[in-house]
């Protein structure tokens, strides 16, 4: 008695006898819990698809640069009291989040990973999620350039607001001034973005790498208060 084969199957139980399609990337056959690229009609090929991804499934995602940006500044005075705000934003461009990409690329034993990439992490058969199987280098699946750490870069950003009150004149004659404004200011105090980075507003070291975001250091918000005293 022989052994029985053991091959593919449809649902129904009966033999598969067909080709058995696989997908490759850089000619590793792709797994449970890889990235799921597209592959694009290869147009050297007739436009079939080859079934392995390379440098010619690549497309275009995104601009890099703002399509369209806003600015608005206004000021108030009512009896005393003052209000100036400046209010800024970009719209319609991408950022990539590089820092997410390397904690999340299990590069070195020193960086602590992304915790929502260890929460959600490819781990059986089955599951459902959208972040990849970990630690698997030759998938390649922390390439550089996918879309999944590709995020909207678009903000509107309070850039300064400040609130001051003018003392009546009767008040600064007595202390000897001629006038006296009492203050608080804010900059940089809200930014509304979906941008899960440290801040939207990155600046371009590159040319050929517009919007990459390494993770620098956001830009620092500061609160005070002053006088400004006339004699």
């Amino acid at each position: 008695m022989q052994p029985k084969l053991l091959g593919y199957t449809y649902p129904d139980g009966s033999p598969y006898t067909g080709d058995v399609k696989q997908m490759t990337t850089g000619g590793v056959v792709s797994k449970g819990g890889d990235v799921i690229w597209e592959n694009l009609p290869d147009p050297t090929k007739g436009g079939a698809r080859d079934g392995n991804i390379g440098n010619e499934d690549r497309q275009f995602l995104g601009h890099g640069h703002p399509r369209w940006s806003l600015g608005w500044s206004n000021s108030f005075n009512y009896k005393g009291l003052s209000l100036s705000f400046n209010f800024y934003g970009n719209f319609g461009n991408k950022v990539y989040n590089e820092n997410r990409r390397n904690l999340a690329s299990f590069s070195n034993s020193n960086t602590t990973p992304d915790a929502y990439f260890i929460y959600n992490m490819w781990k059986y058969p089955g599951q459902i999620t959208d972040t990849y199987r970990g630690g698997d280098k030759a998938a390649d699946n922390m390439r550089r350039g996918g879309s999944q750490y590709l995020e909207s870069g678009s903000f509107l950003r309070l850039q300064s607001v400040r609130l001051g009150y003018l003392m009546p004149e009767r008040i600064s004659m007595k202390a000897a001034m001629r006038s006296l404004n009492v203050y608080i200011y804010a900059i940089n105090l809200l930014t509304w973005t979906e941008y899960t980075g440290f801040d939207p507003e990155v600046g371009q070291n590159s040319v050929l790498k517009p919007s990459d975001d390494p993770g620098k250091y956001p830009r620092r918000r500061e609160i005070g208060m002053g006088l400004n005293i006339s004699f």
